[in-house]
């Protein structure tokens, strides 16, 4: 600019014959705006990321249509045992995920109808082969024009322990 401040542009140049001659055709964009919205967008994904990779409850997401795998969070490595860099990628019969098909059928059906739903007492089941009680949440939500499932799970194992051990002194 006069002022001597700088903006971000995009150059466009083309070398042409002209009038027997060789030229050079150049357009030049102000693409501050789009910088700016890039920019915005970064800073986004960014907090997105540290939340969910943050956040006590474990989270991950996978496709509806063959169960992939495609994230989850810290707290859902460690609530599962999976580890994510030979988990990510697989599919729910590699991973071993559900011990009957028909059931993730029932589960893929019910999240069709309800695009979401809610588990109180879902028992988790690690791949050591752990109970782990749980509230479990689902959700259908669309990653790149794909169905996916993002499934949150609170570990309640510690607070069913102690209620279970209230109920027997009470008793």
């Amino acid at each position: 600019r006069k002022d001597g401040t700088t903006f971000p542009v995009e150059v466009n140049a083309r070398m042409l014959e002209y009038g027997g001659e060789t030229i050079m055709v150049a357009v030049t964009r102000d693409i501050t705006e789009r910088k700016q919205v890039e920019e915005a967008l970064r800073e986004s994904e960014e907090r997105f990321r540290k939340v969910f990779q943050s956040s006590p409850v474990a989270i991950c997401i996978t496709t509806l249509k063959d169960g992939r795998l495609l994230d989850g969070n810290n707290a859902y490595w460690e609530l599962s045992g999976y580890d994510p860099k030979t988990s990510i990628g697989r599919d729910y019969i590699e991973l071993k995920m559900w011990d009957n098909p028909q059931d993730r059928l029932a589960f893929v059906e019910k999240l069709k109808q309800n695009r979401s739903f809610y588990n109180p007492d879902y028992v988790f089941m690690d791949t050591r082969g752990n109970q782990k009680f749980t509230l479990a949440f689902y959700e259908l939500i669309e990653i790149g024009h794909e169905e996916c499932v993002l499934s949150m799970f609170h570990d309640i194992s510690i607070q069913k322990q102690t209620m279970e051990a209230l109920q027997k002194s009470e008793a």
